[in-house]
């Protein structure tokens, strides 16, 4: 499972990952609405199913969609 925590609401979902790829499936969000990031956050939805790569790097997991990044999240520990 996984969780992406914004400034205004949360994604969470299945995750599978392998040596060359992930994919996100059965996810949800939170339905907050706040002003300046309903954009960033509906972009977010809309293309995690599309994602077809990852690189982790140097505690930084970009997500992409051909050759185009797509996200960038880093680990915060609670």
């Amino acid at each position: 499972s996984f969780g992406i925590a914004t400034d205004c609401n949360g994604i969470a979902g299945l995750l599978k990952i392998s040596e060359k790829s992930l994919t996100f499936t059965d996810y949800q969000s939170t339905l907050k609405h706040c002003e300046g990031t309903g954009a960033m956050e509906m972009y977010l939805m809309q293309n995690l199913i599309k994602i077809d790569s990852y690189k982790y790097s140097e505690g930084i997991l970009y997500l992409y969609i051909g050759k185009r990044m797509i996200a960038s999240f880093k680990r915060i520990e609670s």
